[in-house]
């Protein structure tokens, strides 16, 4: 008896669901719109497995497009110091090959300092400059320096760079300049909620940056000031060249051929193999 109960039961079912079938079949036949019915624990499983492949096909794509020198920042080696002995890590004072890691900070006093980085890229520190090492962006703390290669901050902003060579200042009253030699650079207000949109600047260009973060109008650099940085102490005197020196000798050469070229960037200074 139990058995024919259950039968009937499976045979209504199957009625049930054949009906039901019929039913969204006739409703499409007829213009209306049907929807496909899954089950709950179907769609989840899809919805997994796609967003799983568009991960990894955008992850696959960044890894292969991305350059060397997106590389993160983790070390810092001086490879040179000049003027005098007075070049630290953590306020201690350093000889060349000295190795600043993540979270350290190099300063100079009357000194110079040319550092090579861990991802291919390379900053000139100038006299009273502190420049700290972070996995983002290389922190000018203060002083002047020039920056090849890499993404710099100084105050809230972040300069993000697409192949260049360009100087960061801060001076003892927080004002900052940003002014780019080579290639672009794109300045980002971490704090401004108001104006979210980046700031790009082109070679031959410049900018203010108030104590509070915010940028100014980008400028045109002239040629004597130009020229005044090319000749100035964060080129001179150099025995190892900047990474990128070249690509700068080259737009020196397009849009500012009057300048007369320095030796330090017409002879090709030697260059070392990546310390790291």
């Amino acid at each position: 008896m139990n058995n024919k109960f259950r039968l009937r039961n499976w045979v209504n079912f199957k009625k049930q669901i054949l009906s039901l079938t019929q039913g969204v079949k006739l409703a499409g036949d007829h213009g209306y719109q049907t929807k496909t019915l899954i089950p709950w624990r179907t769609l989840r499983w899809q919805n997994l497995v796609g967003f799983l492949s568009g991960l990894f096909i955008v992850v696959v794509l960044g890894l292969h497009n991305a350059p060397a020198s997106a590389q993160r920042v983790s070390q810092a080696k001086i490879v040179e110091i000049l003027g005098g002995n007075e070049a630290y890590i953590q306020n201690r004072p350093v000889k060349v090959n000295a190795v600043a890691t993540l979270g350290q900070t190099v300063s100079t006093k009357q000194t110079r300092a040319n550092l090579l980085f861990n991802n291919n890229a390379g900053v000139r520190l100038g006299e009273n400059s502190a420049l700290t090492v972070g996995s983002r962006c290389v922190r000018l703390r203060s002083g002047r320096s020039v920056v090849s290669g890499t993404q710099g901050c100084v105050g809230s902003i972040t300069a993000v760079t697409r192949g260049t060579v360009y100087l960061m200042e801060l001076d003892e009253n927080e004002q900052a300049q940003v002014k780019v030699l080579q290639g672009e650079v794109e300045l980002s207000e971490r704090y401004n909620l108001w104006n979210p949109q980046p700031v790009l600047l082109r070679q031959g260009q410049g900018i203010n940056i108030s104590p509070e973060g915010v940028l100014g109008t980008v400028i045109e650099l002239s040629k004597a000031e130009i020229e005044d940085i090319v000749t100035g102490a964060l080129f001179k005197g150099f025995d190892i060249e900047i990474p990128g020196i070249d690509k700068l000798e080259e737009v020196l050469n397009e849009q500012f051929p009057q300048i007369e070229i320095p030796d330090v960037l017409r002879d090709n200074l030697p260059s070392i193999p990546n310390p790291f």
